[in-house]
């Protein structure tokens, strides 16, 4: 057959009328031996069958057991809902959906095997929703995610991206790059023996594979990491020493700390002015190596330029715990007269700040919420509402913010340290609460004669926290002033579109 397919071939590229074709099969299409077009194109479409019949699938690697079976899932599905459907295509926002995928976990179900392609490439596009995904995918959905490359980020959640990278581009055995896909696991469960296995293959690692190991000492850091982190100081990698830096800043007992602890001194001194403590401070004049090798760059971060900028980062590197040792004094005192230096007090309160939120440190963000008047003209308002979390506990936020609504006065959308704390509460509200911020919503309403971009977008995140069978009822019984504008109603068609689709959430998980 090969020989008539040679014969065939040569004919059909120089054409029959300069090399005639005569048949070669037993069987011919056409019949006789005239030399025509007819006659081989009968016979293409004969050869052609032939050299397919009878061909076998490529042989794929592994067993067929291997390939095909899904493990079996343990997990009940949840339902198949249209509404689901609707929020991994991206309707009416993150929120709820993050609020099904909470609910879906907590209730120990997974996502249904209809509804899985959709979240899958979801979870794609959306880098931030793809832990709360992985949690209810299932064996199934693990096992559906492996055939389609898109879809590797599953893969991910458990080994992390740059970790995958790394085995992607590295040229370590199957044996070394098999066991960094345990590598996560074995860091929560044995973090030394994982911080002896990444010692071992260090040296052999490129710059990006250092910098992927060097993520996965974030989880369950410790003291006995403190060594090896001091050495990657000298990395020839700068991601890699600037990786180092930042776990060691997190390692109070650290010997970069110590060095930073030292450096106090020199920077920052208490005077007594009229009975007043006043914080001074003496900006660093430029950037050692030293300082280079504890991590500090060149990026200016402050209006004060590159000394400033060094300065705080410095600061930055202190404990709270030896500021406070170091000069004696208690957190409120020592903000206090960070304020009255009237030069260096958004420094000073910015390094403190994010030392504050790095350490989890409840004293001192509790000191800064509550002087958020004075401190809101150095510090910015989302970040000082970022420590409303660590200040107070989940099941007591709803509460504290029902207080602040009851005593604010109208319109409710220009109070912005209130505004700011509502926003930062994530959970589903209260009816209690609902109904008091939708009565601030009704006098608002009427308060506003032209468009407002900022209290639509508000209330349009707002909807997506409130309980939504007191939104839905309230919805029904709005009525806007009789010029109220486009604006106003799609606002509401908005508001009613959240309430709707997370009233079917509550009511798939029996929260009605």
């Amino acid at each position: 057959m090969s020989d008539a397919w040679d014969k065939l071939s040569v004919a059909a590229l120089l054409g029959t009328e300069r090399q005639p074709y005569t048949s070669q099969l037993l069987l011919s299409g056409i019949g006789g031996e005239a030399s025509s077009e007819a006659q081989l194109l009968a016979d293409a479409a004969t050869l052609s069958l032939q050299r397919n019949a009878g061909r076998l699938p490529e042989a794929a690697e592994g067993s067929l057991q291997t390939i095909i079976l899904c493990p079996e899932d343990s997990l009940p599905m949840a339902t198949d809902s249209l509404h689901l459907r609707q929020l991994v295509q991206g309707q009416p926002g993150d929120g709820p959906l993050k609020e099904w995928l909470e609910l879906c976990q907590q209730a120990s179900k997974r996502v249904h095997i209809t509804c899985l392609p959709d979240t899958l490439n979801y979870g794609r596009n959306n880098v931030d929703a793809r832990p709360y995904i992985s949690a209810v995918l299932g064996e199934r959905g693990h096992w559906l995610a492996s055939f389609n490359q898109d879809w590797y980020w599953v893969r991910d959640t458990v080994l992390a991206d740059a970790l995958r990278d790394a085995l992607d581009t590295s040229s370590w055995d199957e044996s070394i790059k098999e066991q960094l896909r345990n590598l996560v696991t074995t860091r929560a469960s044995a973090p030394e023996r994982a911080l002896s296995f990444i010692e071992t293959i260090w040296s052999d690692a490129k710059a990006d594979a250092r910098l992927a190991l060097m993520n996965v000492l974030e989880d369950n850091l410790s003291q006995i990491d403190e060594p090896f982190l001091e050495a990657a100081l000298d990395d020839s990698s700068k991601r890699v020493r600037a990786r180092a830096a930042e776990l060691l800043m997190r390692l109070s007992q650290s010997r970069l700390n110590k060095r930073m602890t030292a450096r106090l001194p020199d920077i920052l001194s208490l005077e007594q002015r009229r009975g007043n403590w006043v914080m001074q401070l003496t900006p660093i004049p430029e950037l050692t190596n030293d300082l280079k090798r504890d991590g500090l760059n060149d990026e200016t971060r402050s209006q004060g330029g590159k000394k400033a900028s060094y300065t705080q980062q410095v600061l930055e590197r202190v404990p709270l715990e030896h500021i406070t040792a170091h000069f004696e004094q208690d957190p409120n005192t020592l903000i206090d007269a960070a304020v009255r230096n009237k030069d260096w007090t958004a420094l000073m309160l910015t390094a403190w700040f994010k030392r504050a939120v790095l350490e989890d440190n409840k004293a001192w963000a509790q000191i800064f919420m509550a002087n958020w008047d004075k401190l809101g003209k150095f510090l910015p308002n989302y970040a000082l509402a970022s420590l409303f979390g660590m200040v107070v506990p989940p099941d007591e936020q709803d509460a504290v913010l029902l207080k602040r609504v009851n005593k604010a006065s109208s319109p409710l959308y220009k109070q912005t340290e209130l505004v700011t704390l509502l926003g930062v509460h994530k959970g589903s509200w209260s009816p209690e609460l609902t109904r008091k911020v939708l009565e601030h919503f009704n006098d608002d309403l009427a308060s506003i004669k032209k468009h407002s971009p900022y209290f639509q977008q508000l209330y349009g995140e707002y909807a997506q926290h409130m309980r939504p069978q007191t939104l839905q009822k309230y919805l029904q019984t709005v009525t806007l002033p009789l010029d109220a504008a486009n604006w106003l109603d799609n606002l509401l068609a908005t508001m009613r579109d959240v309430a709707d689709i997370r009233y079917a959430i509550h009511e798939e998980f029996g929260l009605l």
